[in-house]
Formats: C-alpha cells, structure tokens, sequence
C-alpha cells in the first residue's frame, strides 16, 4: 500500500476515535447533573415532609385549669345589666264550640279571647355582648358554663309572657335562676298573672335568692277603694310559695297594704323552719 493511503487511515481513525471520546465525555456528565437535581428535589421534598409532620403546638383550652374557665365564662356569659328572657306566646284564633239545646237546636259560640300583650317596659340593653353559644361547645363546658348564665345574671321577666317564659327551661335551668326582676304595670295585673308566676313558675327555681318587684303607678288614696285595696294586698300571699331563701324587694310606689302583707310573708320565711314553711305553703291565707 502507498504511503498517502496509510497516512489517510491513521488520519480517519484518529478523527473517529476523537468524536467517540466526546461522546463519552457527554454522556458521562450527564448523569452526574440528573444526580445533583434528584438530590436536591428529594431534600426539598423532605424538608416539606417534616413541616406537615410535625406541626407547630396548638393551644387547648380544656388543658386549662378550672378556675381560668370560669373567669372565661364570666367574661363571656355575665352582664352587669339584667338580662330579659321573654318568649312571646302566639295568639291563636279561638275555635268555635258547638252547643246543642234540650231541643235539639244547634248554637255556636266562641270562648273568651286572650288578652292582647302589652309593650315591653323600657330597658337598658347590656353594655357588652353575650356569647351564649359558647355552652354548645361541648357537655363539659355546658356543664361548667350555664351556672354563669343562668346564676351570675339578672333575669328580667315581662308579666304577659314571663310563665310561658319559665317554663320554657328545663327544671335543671330553672334551678340555676338566683335573681328575677319583674314590672307590674297596673294593680289589675296582680290578680291576672302574677299569682300563676309565682305559683306555677318561679316556685320552681329552687336556688331563687332575690326577687324585686317594680309597682310604677300608686294605688289611689279614697277610702272608697280601701277594700279594693285589701284584695290586691292580699294577692301577695302568694309569695309563699317562693323558695324559703328568697328576698323579695318591693321598687316603685308601693301602697303600705302591700308592703305590709310582704314583710310579713318574709319575716315568717326567715322564722320557720322547712316543714313548717312548706306546710303553710298550703295553707289558705286568712283575709284581712
């Protein structure tokens, strides 16, 4: 073979080794940079990893003690003004009866209607707003919480739905009641709705401890209306059937029948005992 022909093949040969050594070289580096990518990505993704599986501490509020949660329920449950508890009752229309004679002739009649409800007396709202959900948080603080509601506060009563009101709570509720207010707008209430308030509602909240009662208007002073007076004086006997620990406090211009009838039904509160208080709880008044 010539000499030219072997220089041109050493030249091909050595061109060719050369591409192939790039070739190496290329595929060579680029596993090491998809090395470095994964590592890093995979370090990221531990990193994320731990973040959600270990959260920062959160705060619980039943890991507090006792004495903490009650000053949040007082902050949260308690007003300094009195709070009104009213449940407006619904006038229905009054069904018609039927009546049929000794002769066999048919009358329709309708019974007495209800008395209209009168406006709410004026009052104060509280200063701060309640957040009463809060007992239906849980039955642990339910438990804890509703003596604050139900005994730290003022409950306002209004006289035309103040048994319906009452008696809307569970017995458990009523228990808790300490201090009612009610507003007698006329000495002809005392006769209507008062007696069933204090006879069929507040006689069972038994932990009552203070019952104020606001008379706005003076009985007349005619000697005319003496007797009548008597009659509404003696309506306060109804206040026997308090719980024996319960004051009563008369607000507004009370007539001295009144007051006199009152002081005594509390100074015999405070002399008997509990089975002589509870047995003249059923006893008939004697009428002045």
């Amino acid at each position: 073979m010539p000499p030219r022909a072997n220089r041109r093949i050493s030249r091909t040969s050595s061109r060719a080794s050369s591409t192939r050594s790039t070739k190496r070289v290329t595929k060579s580096k680029s596993p090491k940079l998809r090395t470095t990518r994964s590592a890093s990505a995979t370090k990221a993704l531990e990193a994320a990893a731990l973040v959600v599986q270990e959260p920062e501490p959160s705060f619980r509020f039943m890991d507090l003690p006792t004495e903490l949660r009650l000053n949040v329920y007082r902050y949260a449950l308690s007003s300094p003004e009195a709070l009104t508890l009213h449940i407006p009752t619904s006038l229905k229309a009054t069904p018609e009866v039927e009546l049929v004679d000794e002769y066999g002739d048919h009358y329709r009649t309708q019974t007495r209607r209800a008395r209209r409800p009168k406006p709410a007396p004026p009052h104060h709202p509280a200063t701060e707003p309640l957040a009463p959900s809060l007992i239906a948080t849980c039955k642990t603080v339910c438990r804890e919480a509703r003596p604050v509601l139900y005994g730290d506060n003022t409950i306002r009563l209004r006289l035309d739905s103040a048994l319906a009101s009452i008696n809307s709570l569970t017995q458990r509720n009523r228990s808790l009641i300490k201090h009612v207010t009610l507003t007698i707008p006329t000495h002809h209430d005392i006769l209507e709705s008062f007696a069933d308030l204090v006879r069929l509602g507040l006689r069972y909240c038994w932990n009552l401890q203070s019952f104020s009662i606001s008379l706005p208007y003076m009985f007349p002073e005619d000697r005319s209306v003496a007797s009548t007076t008597n009659v509404y004086a003696n309506a306060f006997h109804i206040l026997r059937w308090l719980p024996k620990g319960c004051k009563v406090r008369l607000e507004g211009s009370v007539h001295e029948e009144i007051r006199r009838v009152v002081e005594d039904n509390c100074r015999l509160a405070d002399k008997l005992d509990e089975t002589a208080y509870a047995k003249r709880q059923h006893q008939m008044p004697e009428k002045n």
